[in-house]
This record gives structure tokens, sequence and C-alpha cells, in this order.
């Protein structure tokens, strides 16, 4: 494996790792862990559902958008104006800070990335058919700083 090859995948490592800890936060943010003594532990109810109850198989939806508690938009999972699946997730301010989705061009390739404060591009990494991975840094200025290949 050379150094390029083994930087490129400890970046993405980095970033999957990173992207599962903010979906985890995003989701599990108000839960209160209960697993802390033996007896919150057998305080807990069963985890099985009750007969009848009302679990939904499938759910359809064009654009589905996730709120805190306070009811700001935190992230969005929707289609853009070409139908292309996208997730964005949002500063408390609204901002966006992290988008990943697939780029409509010949084929659909995945891309992620990363945005500052000013919703500026600062990390955008993809992947093209039959291509190799792409990863960019920009500076504050939107100037590219750093690319591969």
């Amino acid at each position: 494996m050379s150094r390029h090859q083994f930087c490129l995948m400890l970046f993405v490592a980095s970033v999957s790792g990173f992207l599962g800890g903010a979906i985890t936060d995003l989701l599990y943010q108000h839960e209160t862990a209960l697993a802390q003594s033996e007896e919150a532990t057998e305080a807990l109810p069963p985890q099985t559902e009750p007969a009848g109850s009302d679990i939904v198989e499938e759910l359809k939806v064009r654009r589905l958008v996730l709120l805190d508690a306070a009811g700001t938009v935190r992230a969005e999972f929707g289609l853009d104006k070409d139908d292309s699946p996208h997730i964005n997730f949002l500063t408390q301010e609204g901002k966006v800070i992290l988008e990943m989705g697939l780029a409509m061009e010949d084929t659909e390739n995945p891309y992620l990335i990363f945005l500052d404060s000013h919703e500026r591009e600062r990390v955008l990494v993809s992947v093209h058919e039959d291509k190799d991975p792409e990863v960019f840094l920009f500076d504050e200025s939107g100037n590219l700083a750093w690319g591969a290949p």
C-alpha cells in the first residue's frame, strides 16, 4: 500500500468515525443511560412490542426533517432538484455543516462535504465510477489547499 493510499484510507476512516458519532449524537442526544446500576437495569420494562402496536413496516416520503427539542431543523434527508438523494446536518443556527449524497452526472457518484460556519466548502470527498476517490481541502477563502489525486 502506497503512502498516498494509506493517507486516503486514514482520512476516510476518520471521516466515517466522525459521521457515526455525529449521527448517533443527533439521534440519541436526549436518551438517558439507565444501565448504571443493577436497580436501574431491573426497573427497565421488557423491550418487546405489545400485540397490535402501531409499528410502521414501511415509510415513504420525499423529505424527512429532524428537529431538536426547540423545534430547530438539525438534519434533512431528501432529494435534490434533480432527484439525487442527500443528507444535510445543520447547526443550531440553521447552517449546513455536513452534506452527503449522490451527485448526478453521467452516473450517481457518492460525495461528502464538510462546511465551515460560513457554509463554505472546506473538505470534499467523492468517488467517481471506475476512478480513484478524490479528496480536496479548501482554505477559508475557498481556494484549493490540497487535493488528491
